[in-house]
């Protein structure tokens, strides 16, 4: 899964750890401004955009590969 390997990546960028696919980021450790940084890293390294509604619902590795799956666009 290359999603799942560039998050992480993006992740231990930010927080200089790894975290298991379905641990909750905020659990984890990461406070607001890590995860602001997350988030707006993931938009431009798989050029999407979060929906707003979902900054609160995101909040596991696989949720967001699960999003970014869902929500990417194919050329």
């Amino acid at each position: 899964m290359i999603e799942v390997k560039k998050i992480n990546n993006i992740i231990q960028k930010v927080i200089k750890k790894k975290i298991p696919l379905k641990k909750n980021l905020l659990q984890s450790g990461i406070d607001s401004l890590d995860l602001t940084t997350i988030f707006l890293t993931i938009e431009d390294e798989f050029k999407i955009k979060f929906k707003r509604n979902y900054y609160d619902k995101l909040k596991t590795v696989d949720d967001f590969v699960k999003y970014i799956k869902k929500n990417k666009k194919t050329k």
